[in-house]
This record gives C-alpha cells, structure tokens and sequence, in this order.
C-alpha cells in the first residue's frame, strides 16, 4: 500500500482570514440593518410609551395628588396625546459596522426626548381658569423643578366646592410650587426618568436582534 504525502501552504495570513470574515458578517448585518431598525423603533416606542403611563407622576396627574394640587380635570386625553408626540419624536439609527482591529463594531444612536419638550407637545399640558389665567402644568412639572411657582399663594383643601377637582384651590399663602418628589428641571424630570428605566430592557433587545440576525 503506498502512502501519498501531501503538504498544505496557508497562503493568505490569518490576520487577513479574520479580516474577511468579519468583513462578510458587517455587510450581512448591513443588508439587514433596515428591517432590525423598524422592529427596535416600534419596541422602543411600545416599551416608552408603557413606563410613561406607568409612572408614579402619570398616576397621581390623572387621579391623585397633582390632579388636586394643579387642578386637571382632563388629563387622560391631554397625557395620551403628550405621550404619543414624545415617543413618535423617538429615533433608531444604525451606523455601517466597522472593522476595528479584530473586532466588528457597530454603533446605535437612539434619539429621545428633547429638552424642549413644549416643541412636540404644542397645546396640550396647559388649560385657562375661569379668571383668564394660564396654567402650563405640564411644563410646570418637567421644567421648573421645586422653584416657587405661583407667589402669595399656596394649595388648600378647605374649600372643595370652588374647587375645578372637587379637592383643593389656591388661596393666600406663602407660594406655591410643585410637591417635591414631583418636580423635575429640563434634564431630570419623569419623561426622561421613564426612558432611563427602559434602557437596560432596550439594551437586551437590541442585543438579541443583532445576535439573530449574524445566525441568519
């Protein structure tokens, strides 16, 4: 029986070899990168629009202390069509996946909720008292954190019945501004609290789309 022998050259380096595929699996990830886009922005959207309703300033806006103390009667409808502006102003973008030594690297900008929130918001947030006066509880709340608000005046629940809630009006006082664990400034307050809290879950999803989409 004879024995053949056989010798192979690896011609093209292995740093090159690493180089292509890595190569190969960006451009994959490139021709899918539109589809996963559409899946992450309506997930993110979803997820957004969930923890604001779902927050503690949500609950009280609509049936609890901010509802009294501001004196909103119509919140559910005002809020829905606030949230709806905030999460539609969401954005997802994918960058081209770069090669980075041995590494495939791929950055994801998510856009969300801008400093003027009054720029998507429009007329919604604010209503007119019965005296004229203009009351812009939404921006109240995101913007002008624990300052005094309304002067000579402070919040009580003595008089009810004069009351747009049915709870408390303003009368003479030492001033009034937003109960404290309620108050947020432009760059603290419970919208962009609610899109902190989904970020980690956001984090994940992405994560497990991409991961798809290499396996593909």
């Amino acid at each position: 029986m004879s024995t053949i022998k056989a010798k192979i050259k690896l011609i093209t380096p292995p740093k090159e070899i690493e180089r292509r595929i890595l190569d190969t699996i960006g451009k994959h990830l490139s021709q899918n990168l539109t589809r996963v886009e559409g899946d992450i922005q309506a997930s993110l959207t979803n997820m957004l629009f969930q923890a604001l309703t779902g927050s503690q300033e949500t609950q009280s806006i609509v049936a609890g202390q901010l509802r009294s103390e501001l004196g909103i009667v119509d919140a559910d409808e005002q809020l829905s069509q606030i949230f709806t502006a905030i999460v539609h102003a969401t954005k997802v973008k994918f960058e081209k996946p770069k090669i980075r030594g041995t590494k495939l690297a791929m950055s994801i900008i998510v856009t969300a909720v801008p400093f003027d929130l009054s720029s998507i918001t429009g007329a919604n947030g604010k209503y007119t008292t019965e005296k004229g006066t203009e009351i812009d509880w939404f921006k109240w709340l995101t913007e002008l954190g624990d300052a005094v608000i309304v002067r000579k005046h402070e919040s009580s629940a003595e008089f009810p019945s004069k009351s747009r809630t049915g709870d408390k009006i303003m009368i003479k006082g030492k001033g009034w501004r937003v109960p404290p664990e309620f108050a947020g400034t432009a760059q603290d307050n419970f919208v962009t609290r609610a899109t902190d809290k989904i970020l980690p879950d956001l984090e994940k999803y992405i994560i497990k789309m991409i991961s798809r989409k290499i396996g593909e």
